[in-house]
């Protein structure tokens, strides 16, 4: 089982990586619904910040459509927010729909 960064580890590391030939991507196997393993990443201001408003100002610009679709252009991550995942093409289609459908 791996995360859907891989694939463009795998692409970048291997020229002539082919997706549906050197590797496949399923969905995890269910029961009655889906559940799936997720981790994540957060961010914070300490209370002790040297400048509290212009970290929040970041946080609020990286939890953004537009940050979170930087980001996700970026590191091939599955976006944290579905209405990014809807304006990405390739989260529509084989195989990153599957990721997207999972969440």
């Amino acid at each position: 089982m791996l995360g859907s960064w891989t694939l463009s580890d795998f692409e970048k590391n291997n020229p002539n990586f082919k997706l549906g030939e050197d590797f496949g991507i399923a969905p995890l196997p269910m029961a009655k619904q889906h559940v799936v393993p997720n981790g994540g990443w957060a961010l914070g201001i300490s209370s002790k910040a040297q400048f509290p408003k212009e970290a929040w100002e970041f946080i609020k610009y990286v939890s953004s459509f537009v940050g979170i679709k930087k980001y996700v252009k970026e590191t091939g991550d599955i976006p944290a927010r579905s209405s990014v995942s809807m304006d990405l093409p390739e989260f529509n289609q084989y195989p990153k729909n599957i990721f997207f459908q999972q969440v």
